[in-house]
């Protein structure tokens, strides 16, 4: 073999060894690193059209998920839709940011203070959850059976705090406060 057809048989394996990478980011949605190694295929010499094309594809498939838009938020309403979507995304730190601005706008609206409940345990923010939560169940004792069933609180489930701050009228009477 000559030495251009072993390089070529060396680029060929580096570049496949790096898509096969590339598609192992993909699928773990991490378009950001996937990108950049599919962009080191496409500026690489290989003949390989097949690989190229695809990597070009997958170049513009990880543009789609990286390139994000931000919303025109105008109202409250605005500000806690996308608070409870970021909070979906697992952007916790974001939408702590947008809930609370929310929360401003909306003077302290129940279904508001309800989700900065929610995402102040899913933080792990016991205190703040539970004096959010606190205030949502005095206003409207229904959020105590969102509470119940919701599963951002099921770290509270066994908390005695918990409990009582959910238990129905009856149960208070009882001493029973099992939530």
């Amino acid at each position: 073999m000559t030495e251009t057809v072993l390089k070529e048989e060396k680029s060929y394996k580096k570049s496949l060894e790096a898509y096969e990478k590339a598609l192992g980011l993909f699928s773990k949605r991490e378009y950001a690193k996937a990108k950049k190694l599919f962009e080191e295929i496409l500026a690489s010499e290989l003949e390989e059209t097949e690989l190229l094309e695809k990597s070009e594809v997958y170049v513009k498939i990880c543009d789609n998920h990286t390139t994000v838009q931000k919303p025109e938020l105008k109202g409250w309403e605005d500000y806690y839709q996308h608070g409870i979507y970021l909070m979906n995304r697992g952007e916790l730190d974001e939408a702590a940011k947008v809930l609370e601005k929310a929360h401003t706008l909306s003077k302290g609206k129940v279904e508001v203070e309800y989700i900065c409940a929610c995402l102040a345990a899913l933080q792990g923010k016991r205190e703040d959850a539970l004096n959010r939560l606190e205030k949502v169940v005095s206003g409207d004792p229904l959020y105590k059976v969102y509470a119940r069933t919701n599963p951002d609180f099921y770290p509270f489930v066994e908390d005695e705090a918990f409990q009582r701050l959910l238990a129905s009228e009856e149960e208070k009477k009882d001493g029973s406060a099992q939530a």
